[in-house]
């Protein structure tokens, strides 16, 4: 299912929403379709990173410009709420996912590395850790829902899902001097975040009152089958790095000083180096994964 492009009517459309409201849900509609936008523009731009010199008309800014400018829209846009709109769920939601998009501008989608070697060891941590605070914001708020909400979710939220899932896996295996891992598990454990994505999704159809026959198969209990052969394959290819030092992954990455954020130890072949066209940054071009968190059969 490919999204509508945008067009210069939409963007009138779009204009006259934002000026002219008749009621608040308008406003917000037109804060989410600016942040969607936001997000379409970071992926974009992350492609343009990547690109060769050759490839690129001109001299290209370094992404961490790119992603200050991007990061002052954003803010505009939110600010130009009404507070009470700014704290809804669906704008919440969005916030953090676009603010993820907008640091992944500055990581490599070709490389296993996913940031670029030459960027200064404090500009990497910097971006690496700014996307892992979007990913457990993200999930946060997304555990604070009831189960029964999830099944009145727009397909936007299933995406937004996806997203912050594959990042977070990223972020799990990254292999990088400056980076730890056992942080990352102690901020926000990946297999635990699967389990407890599974455990609401069992509990969307009785929560909401829906008389469904389980055994029969439902969209939730099918991705609930889906997760659980992806927790088996991500928990494997994590096992390497289960032997950490308890006291270094209790102390999270807010707390820790530089000998724990080093103190990622050598990996195994292979392990870590996440191909990053596999994940690829955008979310809707990996049906296999999307998909699972569709609650609709298109």
């Amino acid at each position: 299912m490919d999204p509508l492009r945008w067009t210069p009517y939409m963007d009138e459309c779009l204009q006259v929403l934002d000026e002219q409201p008749e009621s608040s849900s308008d406003r917000s509609l037109a804060a989410l379709v600016k942040m969607q936008l936001l997000k379409d523009e970071a992926n974009k731009l992350a492609l343009r990173c990547d690109a060769p010199p050759d490839a690129v008309d001109g001299p290209k800014p370094p992404a961490a410009m790119y992603v200050k400018l991007l990061q002052t829209q954003l803010q505009r846009i939110v600010q130009n709420l009404p507070s009470e709109l700014q704290s809804t769920d669906s704008i919440i939601a969005q916030l953090h996912c676009t603010e993820l998009s907008i640091q992944e501008v500055a990581l490599s989608s070709k490389t296993g590395t996913y940031v670029p070697a030459n960027l200064p060891d404090i500009a990497r941590l910097d971006i690496l850790y700014a996307c892992l605070h979007a990913v457990k914001a993200w999930f946060d708020h997304f555990f604070t829902l009831p189960p029964a909400a999830y099944f009145t979710m727009a397909f936007l939220s299933f995406a937004q899902l996806s997203q912050c899932t594959i990042a977070l896996y990223r972020l799990s295996m990254l292999e990088d001097p400056i980076w730890d891992r056992a942080s990352v598990r102690s901020t926000i454990d990946l297999i635990a975040t699967l389990d407890e994505i599974g455990d609401r999704f069992m509990r969307v159809c009785d929560d909401a009152g829906l008389d469904v026959d389980v055994e029969d198969g439902n969209m939730y209990a099918k991705a609930v089958k889906t997760i659980r052969g992806l927790k088996g394959t991500w928990e494997a290819a994590l096992a390497p790095f289960a032997k950490v030092d308890p006291a270094a992954a209790a102390a999270g990455v807010a707390g820790a000083g530089p000998g724990v954020l080093g103190a990622g130890g050598p990996m195994p072949p292979g392990i870590g180096e996440v191909e990053m066209g596999q994940f690829g940054m955008e979310m809707m071009e990996n049906r296999w994964f999307t998909d699972i968190f569709t609650p609709f059969d298109f």
